[in-house]
């Protein structure tokens, strides 16, 4: 059948295409951006997906797509927090490099942008319900830019963070790691409530924070039992330390996120 035959000549050429050119797409994306390099306007544009000036008529939904790229810049600090406990724990430059890379040249610039855009939303007509949403908005700008900061200190507790596996017990590595995935599930639990606008995963979020809380302050209690005992290094208490309070704050802001979607909630009080 001849034209069966034209269709999967077709198909055999396009996979066999994509399958020699996929090693070559990281260098293509840049010999690409050194050829055609994008101006600051064009950056500044691309650095936002859902909010734009023309939302402006329209406050209700200007809100809604203000939330998305909220939830958008925290999926991105989430990514930070492993990226920090690859860093700091494993010893990844990579984890390291782009860690502070999308900090100061995503998340900050992301942050200024939404925060500027929800300023100039405020100077227009709203009602009692969507100014009080508005207000929460910007606490959550500053949740999220905060998670961003802690992750960035958690490479910095050393002069050289790739030094904490030759300072640390294998033990103590393994339990601080545990602690990092727990603080990046229930922050990005948290993401997904405002997502979602799901109160009831709200809820669970404050739930998981309390445990967090709880397992917290059980393991500095049992950090400074072993170095009153003499069975911990003053080097190794305070870098251990250090860490746990670090993922304590990134709780926190998972805990206030989760709260920004009980109090926006219909039936919530003002």
């Amino acid at each position: 059948n001849l034209a069966r035959q034209i269709a999967n000549a077709h198909t055999i050429f396009n996979v066999a295409v994509s399958v020699v050119l996929f090693p070559f797409i990281r260098p293509l994306s840049r010999l690409i951006e050194i050829l055609v390099p994008i101006k600051d306007e064009e950056r500044e544009s691309a650095l936002t997906r859902f909010i734009d000036d023309s939302q402006y008529r329209h406050p209700s939904v200007a809100m809604v797509e203000a939330a998305r790229e909220l939830v958008r810049a925290g999926q991105l600090t989430a990514e930070m927090i492993d990226l920090s406990r690859r860093a700091s724990l494993a010893g990844s430059e990579e984890a390291a490099e782009r860690l502070l890379k999308l900090e100061s040249d995503v998340i900050n610039p992301l942050c200024a942008k939404i925060e500027s855009y929800i300023f100039e939303l405020s100077d227009r007509d709203l009602s009692r319900s969507e100014k009080r949403r508005l207000l929460h908005l910007r606490e959550l700008v500053t949740d999220i830019e905060r998670v961003g900061d802690i992750t960035v200190s958690l490479t910095e507790i050393l002069p050289d963070t790739f030094s904490l596996q030759s300072r640390l017990e294998p033990k103590a590595i393994e339990e601080l790691e545990e602690f990092v995935k727990k603080t990046y599930r229930i922050y990005l639990m948290a993401l997904q409530a405002v997502q979602r606008d799901d109160k009831d995963m709200a809820d669970m979020v404050a739930d998981m924070e309390d445990e967090n809380d709880h397992s917290y302050w059980e393991a500095r209690r049992r950090l400074q039992k072993r170095f009153d005992a003499g069975q911990l290094s003053p080097d190794s208490n305070r870098i251990q330390m250090l860490i746990l309070r670090r993922l304590e704050r990134i709780n926190d802001r998972a805990a206030s996120i989760a709260e920004f979607v009980r109090r926006s909630a219909p039936n919530s009080a003002a």
